[in-house]
């Protein structure tokens, strides 16, 4: 299935009170490598227009390199959580990530698929969690 490539992404973020789901239509190229797949795309939101452009690395191990733009690089392995730490005008954003399912099926010639199901806890830094170990009242 090397060569071009149709790219549809969809987005989820599911919050105890909300989902919010955003679908991405585009392009890329997908090419094998000496340790998996590696796949490079731009898509654009169905809902507001922008565009996202990343590259994807996915290693025979079970593991995925996605990289955003030139913003950021963040691996996704099953047996590990990532910390990235990115910064920002407001500070430094902080990303806690947990991949949970990280499947992939390309050697079709037709259609593949790609799933990486991970959650990510967001927080600038100082977080609210470094503060609590700061200003915890001493003992008189």
């Amino acid at each position: 299935m090397e060569g071009n490539v149709k790219v549809h992404v969809e987005s989820r973020t599911r919050l105890p009170d909300m989902e919010d789901v955003l679908h991405f239509r585009g392009s890329g190229t997908l090419e094998r490598t000496p340790s998996g797949w590696q796949l490079r795309y731009q898509a654009r939101s169905d809902e507001d227009g922008s565009l996202m452009t990343s590259e994807l690395w996915l290693e025979d191990c079970g593991c995925v390199t996605l990289r955003s733009g030139n913003s950021y690089r963040m691996r996704l392995d099953p047996a590990a959580p990532t910390a990235l730490h990115l910064p920002t005008e407001e500070g430094v954003l902080a990303l806690d990530v947990a991949a949970h399912e990280l499947l992939w099926e390309l050697e079709q010639e037709e259609q593949g698929h790609i799933t990486l199901d991970y959650s990510c806890l967001l927080y600038t830094s100082p977080s609210p969690r470094d503060g609590l170990l700061s200003r915890m009242p001493s003992s008189a």
